[in-house]
């Protein structure tokens, strides 16, 4: 500041001018008067008034270089005496950096700052001590005894070391053998992140895990622990070792393994040293065995092993080997060892009736196993008698005296020379053997027949109205010859017409007549037996022969032939033989049909259309119960019945039929569409069509049910109700047809609270009964496969039991649906009869048919019961009552035809008699029933 004071009594004007200092610039270079060239201010012209001062200030800005800045102003080019002098003062900067982890760079963390100080003034600082984990490391220092510039620009770095610190791990309490080693001490870095070492391990040993996870290394040394615990389930074997052959072996495979604690002392126990038995052998615990172990501390690595060894035990038997008798009682002894000596029996033993030859097998004279030896017998030999009686009396000649060996069992041999057997004592005809021979003794006895005959047919098989062989043998027993009679009486299955008697007398041999039913060859001669050189008789025989022919109605009859010789022909008693055959049974091809139909083709067609909530679920997948709208069965459903109805009513057919569709859940409706109408013709078939194609249930996957009464119910109304189609004029004629579809079982219970499947079929069966056909569809994946068993109170078994023909039509998607309805429609439009049954071989049984059929019986004009024998009708019946002319019986209450055959080829109903070849045997069904 520059003060100009003007002490005159007059105004004055002066020019000042001010050089800008050394070290110093002026603050604003906009100043006015001030010469930036010369670094100069002047002010010019200043007025100072008489007795005034005027104050002219500059304002500078100290940039250094200089200790002190000096002020030399002028006025109108005068120095001012007084320059002023100002000291310059200046500061320098103290900065603090600690090391970075990686140990290379560093980081600026603090600085001082030393103001007023100055220039040339030495340096001087001062180490901080609060820097956690590090040292001042002076050697580092920056500018360490700089003086002080002219300027602020000296800075001076400090710089601090991180420290390192260590890493320490132990064990805290027992180290088990076999523990890992510690972790080696390491060094880090204060600040450095430390993973810490994998748990220790230790056999048998659960490791506590180490006392710190993973850390920052603090500004300490850190000490980690971990501790051991032995664990309970460790490992150890028992062994046993069993003796073989008076050795042990080294291994053994027989081992147990059992667990305990780490460290812990264990033992074998009492039931260790009892197992006694090994492959079938006795075994006995070796108690004084040096190799064995029985007790030991539990290794943590499972390597204790505790052994037991088990010698060899035998026992040595000696038995007299005689099967149900004691000769002597068992010798045993037991507890031998290995190569004791084999203990003896003493004394050859003693047997009546036999002499003791040996012990098999030869006696070991050491023990090397368990040794049973067997008393070898050989029995002594006594005289036995056989003695042979012919008639009474006893021929020495043909006696018996032999030796056998005691208790051997012997018998007689057959000599009965001619005669017939009659008895033996004993009556076994055996003896057994024994010292007294008095009771070694078989007595024979005989007698003689001198006639006998036997009977045979001699057809290996015959049927009703064959021809049938007959041979008579007749045997004479004696030693002369015999004149006797043979009769044969004819059974009464033999034909005995004009023809059959032909038959008869052109084939009898030996002179043989027939007369009345019977065949006698009268006083034929039989030559007389013979004895061959051993003195047994060789009888002589007569062959007698003839052939008859079976009446045609002995179908599956037993036919009894007998002969006869007269009385005393044979030791005085009649001698008689038979001769039986039976009858083959017939075989008939039967042939089951179904009633035919009205003659049209125009049909009432009533489309029964499920609409439960099941409806919603997927056509696919009877367990996904929510499906996209096209994929659904109700959407499946929709389609196709318009598809079939388009096609049904397709290029002007079916003039005259009608469709109508009954929908139905918790309750059934008739749908109805333009006009309130619900039977749709040719002519408006379009507007049905548009009210199917409206039918909606919602997106409810439940709720709604399967009543299927109420369904059927409203179907019974709308084609036999009071205005249903089949009495309406114009569609009266029309064949009713009712297209059944469903996915699901019926909704109504019975009173026992189960489903009434029962109940829902009887809905069905008046629809049958008065003419229309009724036809079901399984819809959905459930009906994919037919069950096996099919059961009535299944969903299935009910579609099958409310259909005419007894089939369900099965459909899983749209086209396989509309195809099933085109063959409904197919099978109904047939107008003739239908086959639902063939049996091929119908067996007959006892002469009589019986067929179970499948549906009840219709007969009339146009289903005629029908029967043909070689394609050609022998029988043909119109009605029921008619039935009995034939031998036919019905029985409505089991479905059952009955044709007795045989009684009616005896009637001989239109000359039939016999029933040779193939017949066939048609009936008709009810459609319905």
């Amino acid at each position: 500041t520059i003060t100009l004071t003007n002490n005159g009594n007059a105004d004055g004007t002066v020019t000042v001018t001010d050089e800008i200092p050394t070290g110093t610039r002026i603050k604003d270079e906009n100043t006015t008067g001030y010469n930036k060239a010369t670094n100069t201010m002047t002010w010019s012209d200043v007025e100072v008034k008489a007795g005034k001062s005027v104050e002219l200030t500059l304002e500078v800005v100290v940039e250094g270089g200089v200790s002190e800045i000096t002020n030399t102003a002028k006025i109108d080019n005068n120095e001012i005496t007084d320059k002023p002098n100002t000291i310059v003062k200046y500061y320098y900067t103290i900065e603090h950096y600690t090391e970075n982890l990686d140990g290379e760079s560093y980081t600026k963390v603090d600085e001082d700052i030393i103001k007023d100080v100055l220039a040339g003034t030495e340096t001087s600082y001062t180490a901080k001590e609060d820097y956690t984990g590090f040292t001042f490391d002076d050697d580092k220092t920056e500018n360490k005894g700089a003086k002080v510039p002219a300027n602020n620009d000296l800075v001076i770095r400090l710089y601090y070391t991180r420290n390192s610190y260590e890493v320490i791990y132990k064990y805290v309490g027992n180290v088990p053998t076999g523990a890992s080693e510690l972790p080696a001490k390491a060094t880090y870095k204060y600040g450095a992140k430390v993973k810490v070492a994998e748990n220790a391990t230790a056999p048998g040993y659960e490791f506590s895990s180490w006392s710190i996870k993973d850390f920052t290394m603090p500004a300490s040394n850190v000490e980690i622990e971990g501790s051991f615990t032995a664990k309970i389930d460790t490992k150890y074997t028992v062994e046993y070792y069993y003796q073989i052959n008076g050795e042990y072996k080294d291994t053994t495979a027989i081992k147990e393994t059992r667990t305990g604690t780490t460290g812990e002392t264990v033992s074998v126990t009492e039931n260790d040293k009892n197992q006694l038995t090994y492959n079938g052998k006795k075994y006995v615990f070796d108690q004084e065995y040096p190799e064995n172990i029985l007790s030991g501390n539990i290794a943590g690595d499972g390597s204790l092993i505790l052994k037991l060894y088990f010698k060899q035990q035998f026992t040595v038997r000696y038995t007299d080997g005689v099967e149900n008798e004691t000769i002597f009682e068992d010798k045993v002894t037991s507890g031998l060892n290995y190569n004791d000596d084999t203990p003896k029996f003493g004394n050859d033993p003693v047997r009546i009736g036999y002499e003791f030859m040996k012990w098999t097998p030869e006696v070991e004279e050491k023990v090397t196993a368990d040794a049973t030896y067997v008393a070898q017998w050989q029995a002594k030999k006594y005289q036995y008698t056989v003695n042979y009686y012919y008639n009474g009396k006893i021929d020495p000649k043909a006696g018996i005296n032999e030796e056998a060996e005691y208790g051997s069992e012997v018998g007689y041999m057959d000599k009965s020379n001619g005669f017939t057997f009659e008895k033996v004592d004993p009556s076994s005809g055996k003896i057994t053997i024994c010292e007294d021979a008095t009771k070694n003794i078989i007595n024979v006895y005989y007698i003689k027949e001198v006639l006998s005959v036997k009977k045979e047919a001699t057809n290996n098989s015959v049927n009703a109205g064959d021809n049938i062989e007959y041979t008579i043998t007749v045997r004479n027993n004696g030693l002369k010859g015999i004149t006797t009679t043979v009769t044969d009486t004819l059974p009464t299955e033999i034909d005995l017409s004009e023809e059959g008697i032909k038959i008869i007398e052109d084939s009898i041999t030996s002179g043989g007549k027939y007369s009345e039913g019977k065949i006698i060859w009268d006083s034929i001669n039989i030559d007389a037996g013979t004895l061959d050189e051993k003195g047994e008789m060789l009888p002589a025989e007569l062959t007698l022969t003839f052939t008859a022919k079976l009446k045609g109605n002995t179908i599956g009859k037993t036919v009894t032939n007998t002969v006869s010789l007269p009385e005393g022909a044979g030791e005085e008693k009649d001698i008689t033989a038979i001769a039986e055959k039976t009858v083959e049974e017939k075989s008939i091809e039967v042939v089951e049909m179904t009633e035919g139909k009205k003659n049209t083709t125009d049909s009432n067609i009533v489309i029964v259309m499920d609409l439960s909530s099941s409806m919603n679920w997927s056509i696919d997948n009877n367990k996904q119960k929510t499906a996209e709208l096209a994929k659904r069965r109700l959407t499946a459903a929709k389609n196709a019945t318009k598809t079939f109805i388009e096609n049904f009513y397709a290029n002007g057919q079916n003039a005259n039929s009608t469709v109508s569709v009954v929908a139905f859940n918790n309750k059934a409706w008739l749908l109805e569409f333009k006009g309130n109408k619900t039977t749709a013709t040719r002519q408006n078939y379009e507007d049905l069509l548009e009210a199917i194609n409206k039918i909606s249930i919602g997106d409810k996957p439940s709720g709604y049910g399967t009543y299927m009464k109420k369904a059927l119910d409203k179907t019974n109304e709308k084609i036999f109700g009071t205005n249903g189609l089949a009495t309406t004029e114009q569609y009266k004629n029309n064949n009713n047809v009712v297209i059944f579809l469903s996915d699901g079982k019926p909704s109504e219970k019975n009173r026992n609270e189960n489903i009434d499947y029962s109940g829902v079929n009887d809905k069905a069966t008046p629809i049958k009964a008065k003419g229309a056909s009724l036809y079901t569809i399984g819809f959905g994946p459930e009906y994919a496969t037919v069950p096996n068993p099919i059961k009535d109170d299944s969903p299935y078994g009910l579609l099958k039991n409310m259909s005419s023909n007894g089939k369900v039509y099965q459909a899983s998607d749209t086209d396989t649906l509309v195809k099933q309805f085109t063959d409904i429609l197919a099978e109904e439009n047939q107008s003739k009869t239908l086959i639902t049954g063939i049996f091929e071989g119908k067996k007959i049984t006892n002469g009589t048919l019986k067929i179970q059929m499948s549906k009840e019986l219709v007969i009339n004009e146009e289903n005629k019961l029908v029967i043909k024998h070689n394609d050609q009708v022998i029988v043909e019946c119109s009605s029921e009552a008619n039935l009995e002319n034939y031998y036919i019986t019905y029985d409505s209450a089991t479905k059952t035809l009955t044709w007795n055959i045989n009684e009616y080829l005896t009637s001989n109903s239109n000359g039939i008699t016999e029933l040779k070849g193939n017949v066939k045997f048609v009936y008709y069904i009810s459609r319905n029933s």
